[in-house]
């Protein structure tokens, strides 16, 4: 008689341990939840510095962009034509190829911060500066933009969310 108890009770352990209960799957559903939303988190970042990477080789070449129109046109910048702190796109003279050497800055002013206004400026918010500041036969190149895209303006490197990208060159 014992041994059938003892086999009846072992019976009765082992039937009821199969299988999940409800709570065991809600504790493993809420698991899946952290682990995915975390797996989102990280993804959003990496787009997040993927944009920010894009934005600092968009300013790379827009600073060597207008250094190459500087050296195109040295009379220009002995002139003073090219000195420009601006968060705005200046008038368009409207000469495009055929401009003067007095109107060639103007223009090639024009362009190149109309393109940084469309490349990193955020559109209409105007969330970017260029500055271009002649010291001696040295010219300091900056464009400054918002990183992260909230809506700062701000006028100098480093200030808020502006990212700066500088460079030192002599026409």
């Amino acid at each position: 008689m014992r041994i059938q108890k003892i086999y009846k009770d072992s019976w009765q352990a082992v039937r009821v341990e199969r299988g999940f209960t409800l709570l065991e799957l809600l504790i493993a559903t809420l698991v899946l939840a952290v682990g995915l939303l975390g797996l989102a988190t990280m993804q959003a970042q990496g787009l997040k510095s993927n944009n920010s990477a894009e934005a600092r080789t968009e300013a790379t070449f827009m600073a060597m962009d207008i250094m190459d129109r500087m050296r195109a046109n040295q009379n220009g910048v002995a002139a003073g034509s090219y000195a420009i702190n601006t968060g705005t796109v200046p008038a368009d003279p409207g000469c495009n190829n055929t401009c003067t050497a007095v109107q060639r800055p103007g223009q090639d002013l024009y362009d190149w911060t109309d393109l940084i206004s469309r490349q990193l400026g955020g559109g209409a918010n105007n969330t970017w500066r260029a500055v271009i500041a002649p010291t001696g036969g040295v010219f300091m190149v900056t464009i400054m933009w918002d990183d992260q895209r909230t809506g700062t303006i701000t006028t100098g490197c480093g200030a808020g969310d502006m990212l700066c990208f500088q460079t030192l060159f002599q026409p």
